[in-house]
This record gives C-alpha cells, sequence and structure tokens, in this order.
C-alpha cells in the first residue's frame, strides 16, 4: 500500500512575488528537498512509472526524483490524463540575479529550491497540464510505513 497526502497551501505573498520578478522568493536551504516525503532518491524512471500508475488515481499525483542521466537536475514524475509523465527540472544560472534556481519551463519561472517549486504547482498549473495534487510516499521495494493506507482530504 501506499501514503498518498494531499496539501492545501496558503497563498504566501513570497508566491506572489512571481508576477513581478519571475522569481519565487525565499532562502530556504537548496537542500531541504531530501528530507521531504514527496522526494525518491536514486529512484529509476521506470520505477517512479510503475509507482504513480500503481498509486496515481486521479490526475496530479507526483513525486520528485534525481535524474540518472543527468548529474545536478531533477524529474517531476506525475500523471494527467491517465499517462505518465515525466519533466526535467532544470537549474538554471542567474547572473543578474545571481545563483542558480531550478525551472521547468527554461528559466521563465524560477525557484530557489525544490521545495518552493512543488508548492507554486500545487497551487498553479502553470507550464503543467495539471496541478499536482497529491504526492506518493513509497520506495520501490515496500511502503515506508506500515500495511496500512492513509489517503488525506479524499476517498479513494
Amino acid at each position: 500500500f501506499a501514503i498518498v497526502r494531499s496539501f492545501f497551501f496558503q497563498v504566501l505573498p513570497s508566491a506572489c512575488a512571481i508576477a513581478k520578478s519571475g522569481v519565487i522568493q525565499g532562502g530556504i536551504e537548496s537542500g531541504i528537498h531530501i528530507t521531504q516525503p514527496w522526494f525518491h532518491s536514486g529512484m529509476t524512471r521506470d520505477q517512479a512509472t510503475q509507482l504513480v500508475i500503481k498509486h496515481g488515481t486521479v490526475d496530479g499525483v507526483f513525486l520528485v526524483r534525481d535524474s540518472r542521466t543527468t548529474t545536478g537536475q531533477y524529474v517531476l514524475t506525475f500523471k494527467c490524463g491517465g499517462k505518465v509523465m515525466h519533466m526535467i527540472i532544470v537549474p538554471v544560472t542567474d547572473s543578474v540575479r545571481g545563483g542558480v534556481f531550478y525551472s521547468l519551463d527554461d528559466g521563465a519561472t524560477k525557484f530557489y529550491d525544490l521545495l518552493q517549486l512543488v508548492e507554486f504547482y500545487q497551487l498553479n498549473a502553470g507550464c503543467l497540464p495539471t496541478r499536482l495534487t497529491h504526492y506518493v510516499v513509497e520506495s520501490p521495494t515496500g511502503p515506508l510505513f506500515s500495511d496500512k493506507t492513509t489517503i488525506s482530504g479524499s476517498n479513494y
């Protein structure tokens, strides 16, 4: 069984900054994603696909994983229209603002870390065909928690 959770986020002033600057403001360390339940380190594309197929009953079910082909890149794997999609999260260097940002749309929308990127796409579809709604919390070898399924905010 998988544990799938739904999140409802409050729109923060920093999220509104995107309309003016194109960058979500924040000061969270870029490595915070490794502590997030939606992040799956070392997972292959096939493993991610199988997890989302197995546990993704609605559009927007997702996980984030390391890219296995390009060091330093990440992949957003999600379900939309009955299909599993994989979008590369590209690190973008911004010489004007200084630093490296993460983007799904070639730098049009930039985030300081993956946590901000995920939170934004849970609130807004943006360049995605659907909003991110639920994340999968299971390793490819089995559940991370007990054999009990927990789902917040929905009946499946």
